[in-house]
């Protein structure tokens, strides 16, 4: 061999590792993000099994999450809610409650909030 032929399989050799490691980090990639989808299908399953309203919004005030006893509650279904503004959803009184109870510093919580939609009271 030459030192042509020898510096082409070097530099052969360079790019077939970089493709290597690509592949090996892909395909980690791809198994963190099946277990994160999992984990996220776990979760929801939860929420959706509790019998009480379950709601989650971002920092911005617009709702992220829907359970199915919310849409009971509200008459609006989670493909309505979700991405919409909590204040357009929700009584003013409830959302003033909730926005009362948050800070800068508290990214997640759970309440424990009444409600009265027609007449009727619910805690």
């Amino acid at each position: 061999m030459s030192s042509d032929d020898v510096e082409l399989v070097q530099t052969i050799a360079g790019y077939l590792a970089i493709a290597l490691d690509n592949s090996q980090l892909y395909t980690s990639l791809e198994q963190k993000a099946f277990e994160v989808a999992r984990l996220k299908d776990f979760s929801e399953n939860i929420v959706e099994s509790l019998n009480v309203g379950v709601l989650a919004v971002d920092l911005y005030g617009t709702v992220e999450a829907w359970n199915s006893r919310m849409e009971q509650l509200f008459q609006v279904s989670r493909n309505d809610a979700v991405g919409q503004p909590l204040a357009g959803l929700l009584p003013v009184e409830l959302v003033q409650e909730i926005s009362t109870r948050g800070d800068a510093e508290q990214v997640t919580g759970i309440y424990k909030q009444g409600c009265s939609i027609k007449g009727i009271r619910w805690w």
